[in-house]
């Protein structure tokens, strides 16, 4: 169960504090305090280790619905762990309690193989779920890289100096509106204008004032275009 929390905190992007550490540590030692003064007791040991699993199920589950905008399958089925081994904890822990309090009641082997069969299945879930991780990590590492990815086409896509669309991307945009044409006569033009004199800008006020004219220019430019027009830096 600790590894199932330090789990979900490293994923929901928490880093585990002094505060944390501490309070684990505090709950372990509680426990174990409480396991060797009642180690021959046939409850209240089964009770208590139920009860701690299923704080660490719920505080995981807590920290995944409250930190995680993503509801992806493996998300779900963490979630689905949680709640379902939650379940079964509680009822481990209420018959473990009604054992302790009427201990004729609930007596039999069928009681001890069903608490048994219970510790079984919580060990598969909760390493279903401590497993689930990796594969959680991956996809979060997938989307980060594509959206890295993304980011790089569009800046390859861009002129540094104007931000306008490159001439690479005016390469791509022609032979799509030409093929269009082609295909199905759809017309399409092209305006390409240039600054006069834009040399003696830069002979007499620097270089940095002359981009500074480009980019108000690229400025007034977009700002004149239609929806769907697009503008290019050419040369």
């Amino acid at each position: 169960p600790i590894s199932l929390l330090w789990g979900t905190l490293s994923f929901v992007g928490i880093r585990p504090s002094r505060r944390h550490v501490r309070s684990i540590g505090a709950v372990l030692l509680g426990m174990f305090v409480v396991l060797v003064l009642t180690m021959n007791d046939p409850w209240i040991p089964g009770m208590v280790t139920s009860v701690v699993h299923g704080v660490f199920y719920v505080l995981s589950g807590v920290l995944l619905m409250r930190y995680t905008q993503s509801r992806s399958l493996m998300v779900r089925l963490i979630l689905g762990l949680n709640l379902f081994m939650a379940l079964i904890i509680s009822a481990r822990s209420a018959i473990l309690w009604l054992g302790w309090q009427y201990p004729g009641a609930i007596a039999g082997p069928g009681t001890a193989q069903w608490l048994a069969f219970t510790l079984f299945f919580n060990i598969i879930c909760l390493y279903a779920q401590v497993l689930c991780f990796p594969v959680l990590h991956f996809i979060a590492s997938e989307k980060t890289l594509s959206v890295a990815n993304q980011k790089l086409e569009g800046l390859s896509n861009i002129d540094p100096l104007t931000g306008l669309l490159n001439r690479r991307t005016l390469n791509e945009v022609m032979a799509q509106q030409v093929a269009g044409w082609r295909r199905d006569g759809r017309p399409f033009s092209v305006a390409l204008f240039d600054i006069d004199h834009f040399k003696e800008v830069n002979d007499e006020f620097g270089h940095l004032a002359g981009d500074h004219v480009l980019g108000r220019l690229a400025e007034l430019a977009e700002h004149s275009m239609r929806v769907g027009d697009h503008v290019f830096r050419f040369g």
